[in-house]
């Protein structure tokens, strides 16, 4: 899952989402990722919630299988290609994955947002105009805010709620935020903050990439030693792990 926020107007989009992916079964940090796709030849970005080999498929294949210009005409491809997508991930059912673009129109001469929703059949919502906060939280932008730093703000106050959930219900909200600004003259990318926890979730990834490592290795060596190859002894992993 994934923080998600943006303001859309007429003339430009600014979006802010973080880097941190959990474990589906421990929720424990998995890795850090960028969450979203910039595709300048539809002057279009490309992110999404819920199941991430879904929003990963779709943003692989916007990228390359689109015959169009702008927003409005990878709409048109939109519904039926991630109903074919989603009939792959059995995994989808009791869930809910929401998969936003983020664009330009030509004809209309204006940014808007599309957001396709698995729990509405994929069927196209057009957002024009508005703020959204992803976790929904009680927040309000001061009269005079600035960007990204009220973003910033907000996505400090997200991650401090989703930790009080329980950790089956965790959202998992970390690792950078990235700030994408998109307007006529084209999209801008910056990483504008880290959270305090990135180093102590690095290592929670690393000891479990490590684990993960030996497993398949010994698994290996056990093959070996099965075809006739010669007999390790377990301080040769240890120390192969540790270096």
């Amino acid at each position: 899952m994934t923080a998600l926020n943006y303001i859309i107007q007429k003339d430009h989009v600014c979006i802010a989402i973080d880097t941190l992916s959990l474990e589906s079964d421990d929720r424990k940090p998995y890795a850090y990722m960028t969450k979203f796709i910039l595709l300048p030849h539809l002057h279009t970005i490309v992110t999404g919630t819920g199941l991430g080999l879904l929003v990963s498929e779709w943003m692989a294949q916007a990228r390359s299988n689109i015959l169009g210009t702008d927003i409005d005409d990878l709409n048109q491809y939109t519904p039926d290609c991630l109903h074919k997508i989603s009939a792959h991930y059995p995994q989808m059912n009791g869930s809910s994955t929401t998969i936003y673009h983020f664009g330009y129109s030509q004809n209309r001469d204006i940014f808007v947002c599309y957001a396709y929703r698995s729990n509405n059949n994929w069927m196209p919502e057009e957002i024009l105009n508005g703020v959204g906060i992803k976790p929904a939280i009680k927040f309000e932008f001061e009269s005079n805010f600035k960007l990204p730093n009220s973003f910033i703000k907000l996505m400090e106050f997200q991650r401090e709620e989703d930790l009080k959930l329980p950790l089956p219900k965790r959202l998992g909200i970390g690792g950078d935020i990235h700030f994408i600004f998109m307007d006529r003259n084209g999209i801008n990318v910056q990483k504008c903050h880290r959270f305090d926890s990135y180093e102590e979730d690095f290592q929670i990834m690393h000891e479990k990439t490590l684990k993960q490592n030996y497993r398949a290795t010994f698994k290996t060596f056990q093959f070996g030693q099965a075809q006739g190859g010669r007999k390790f002894q377990p301080q040769e992993y240890i120390e192969y792990f540790e270096d």
